[in-house]
C-alpha cells in the first residue's frame, strides 16, 4: 500500500498480522516496515521481493515459529524471484 505524502513523495508500508489459532486468548501482533520514496533518481518506489523476504524473516524470528502467508496477486508477490526466495527458506 502506498500513501501520498504532501511535498515529500510517498510512503509505502508492508505489514502482516500474526495470530496463533491454538491460543485464542493471545492477542494478534502487527509486524510492519515503512519505506519513504522521495523521488530521487534510482530510488526504488516500493517494496521488492527481497524486502518481503526480509519481512518474513523478521516475523519468523519474532514469533519463533513457522508462518503462513496469504496475499493478493500483486506481481511482486507472485514473481519467479519471490517463489525462489520462499523456496530457499525452511
Amino acid at each position: 500500500m502506498s500513501l501520498p505524502v504532501k511535498g515529500t513523495g510517498r510512503v509505502s508500508i508492508v505489514g502482516l498480522i500474526a495470530t496463533r489459532l491454538a491460543i485464542p486468548q493471545q492477542r494478534p501482533r502487527l509486524i510492519y516496515r515503512l519505506r519513504t520514496h522521495r523521488g530521487r533518481k534510482g530510488e526504488r518506489r516500493g517494496f521488492g521481493e527481497a524486502d518481503y523476504a526480509a519481512q518474513f524473516d523478521a516475523a519468523h524470528q519474532q514469533l519463533g515459529g513457522p508462518i503462513v502467508v496469504v496475499w493478493d496477486n500483486l506481481n511482486t508477490h507472485t514473481s519467479a524471484e519471490m517463489r525462489r526466495l520462499i523456496a530457499a527458506r525452511p
